[in-house]
């Protein structure tokens, strides 16, 4: 947060961390006479945005239900190889990533098949028809493991915000998603913060959340970021009991009270 003018700023720093949402208790009035801004200076997080939920975790060769989290097709073969069956190290069905193309092969051995016809299907996240394969294909369609994830919103509530998608939000700062692999650390640390006005003059809490661009949660992220916040109170009213003490202090000891205790 900045305070005052602009060749006199102040700078408070608050760590938090963020586990889906941040609230944070703190109760200050600010200066009225002063203009206060807020802006991220760091923000760090693991990519474990969930690409698979409840929604697109089944496929069918016997019905395997994959648990809600992050993962990569490399993630998927390990989680199949437990249930389709293998043969000379090979597992009966596989997937193959193919980045030039952005496309998933399927790999089927063993007269193996695949159904995708099923309902929450894992098909669109792959790139698959809704259908069944009874032989080795390419993917049709390029491959979504971002599930239309594509960005990170950071909100506050102790701002108004800049606008996204036309409409203004309480969003401090935005960043893409995926830039390194699932279960990598994305560190962001803006070249130059950019500051928006507080909404009040009265901070009673802090609320941070991280949120995707359709506004849900995205899921269980961790993260630690720098947050700004007004802490010059506290710290003047420490000030002020240490030069208190200090004045008892020699108070003390020139009554000679010190040199009894």
């Amino acid at each position: 947060m900045k305070e005052g003018h602009r060749s006199h700023r102040q700078y408070n720093e608050v760590n938090c961390i963020l586990k889906r949402q941040l609230e944070k208790d703190y109760e200050y009035e600010l200066n009225r006479n002063q203009e206060y801004e807020l802006g991220l200076k760091y923000f760090s997080v693991y990519n474990s945005i969930r690409n698979i939920n409840e929604k697109n975790n089944q496929i069918k060769f016997k019905t395997i239900r994959l648990l809600p989290g992050s993962y990569e097709y490399v993630a998927i073969n390990e989680y199949l190889s437990e249930y389709g069956g293998s043969a000379n190290g090979k597992n009966n069905i596989e997937f193959e990533g193919n980045l030039n193309l952005n496309k998933i092969k399927l790999i089927l051995r063993n007269n193996s098949q695949v159904d995708f016809n099923v309902e929450n299907s894992l098909n669109t996240l792959l790139g698959f028809d809704k259908q069944i394969y009874t032989q080795s294909t390419l993917a049709p369609h390029k491959a979504n493991i971002e599930n239309d994830i594509d960005v990170i919103n950071i909100h506050c509530n102790l701002i108004n915000g800049g606008f996204f998608n036309i409409y203004q939000r309480q969003i401090i700062y935005s960043l893409p998603t995926f830039t390194v692999p699932i279960g990598y650390r994305i560190i962001e640390k803006p070249f130059k913060t950019t500051y928006l006005p507080l909404n009040s003059f009265m901070i009673k809490d802090i609320n941070l959340e991280i949120k995707d661009a359709a506004g849900a949660a995205t899921g269980r992220i961790s993260a630690t970021a720098k947050a700004a916040n007004a802490k010059k109170a506290a710290d003047a009213k420490a000030a002020e009991e240490r030069r208190h003490n200090l004045i008892m202090e020699k108070e003390a000891k020139g009554s000679g009270v010190g040199d009894m205790i």
